[in-house]
């Protein structure tokens, strides 16, 4: 269950992603891992046309889903894709029949992955239908040896004037800033974790990305993707093309 679910941690450029992926009739989701503990987890519901489609072609379009969301961490170095489905394991060596197949599995080429398959039951994405379904829901904490992230970020929501009254305005309203969402005690804008005006703070984060062995010392396009994939802030571009130039 969520409760019990491992606590998410940052990934590490280093060591090889693997990506899980469920389907259900209402929806798609995928768990992000690396050494079978979740990075992030991402839900999707299901259009009518999606819900007329094939156990198979929900599970396909789930992979497609997570590889393209997921696209900055995964584009690096080859993963490795689980799934339930197994007849998926050899959609690469399959004649694909349908233009619906043709389509979205040329979406996965450039990335390099093994499918494996894996019992349902010990799949990890399930998770992911039942959180909130259409948010990407992502928790993130630093390593013993440092801070806590969240902490932090909570923080810079009631230091920062403009977002201590949009979180005070959702948590009467839920519909009072239609970008913003308040949910499990998390400020988001558009599924992006939302940081405060903490100068220190953003640095951090951009550190991270882009200079640390996790990051692999990436250029402007590369941290930014990444950047952009997990958090947002005011003036975000501008701080990274500062920050890349003066590293």
């Amino acid at each position: 269950s969520l409760v019990t679910a491992p606590v998410l941690q940052l990934p590490d450029f280093t060591k090889k992603f693997t990506v899980e992926t469920d389907a259900s009739g209402k929806g798609i989701g995928a768990v992000l891992m690396q050494n079978k503990h979740p990075i992030a987890y991402i839900s999707k519901s299901l259009g009518p046309r999606q819900h007329a489609m094939s156990v198979y072609e929900r599970e396909l379009l789930a992979i497609i889903y997570a590889v393209q969301k997921w696209g900055a961490y995964l584009s690096h170095a080859p993963f490795i894709i689980k799934t339930d489905q197994k007849s998926i394991k050899h959609i690469l060596e399959q004649k694909l029949n349908t233009p619906f197949q043709q389509a979205w599995v040329s979406k996965l080429m450039g990335f390099e992955f093994e499918i494996q398959y894996k019992e349902g039951n010990t799949n990890l994405a399930a998770d992911a239908l039942s959180r909130k379904e259409g948010a990407e829901l992502l928790m993130m904490a630093l390593d013993a040896a440092s801070v806590d992230l969240m902490t932090k970020i909570r923080n810079s929501w009631s230091s920062d004037p403009t977002l201590d009254k949009i979180v005070t305005d959702l948590q009467s309203n839920s519909s009072s800033h239609p970008k913003f969402t308040w949910i499990r005690n998390e400020l988001r804008r558009k599924g992006k974790l939302v940081v405060g005006s903490d100068v220190a703070l953003k640095n951090t984060i951009l550190d991270w990305l882009h200079s640390s062995s996790a990051g692999g010392h990436s250029g402007r396009d590369s941290t930014s993707a990444r950047i952009k994939s997990i958090f947002f802030w005011k003036g975000m571009m501008k701080d990274i093309q500062n920050f890349i130039r003066n590293c």
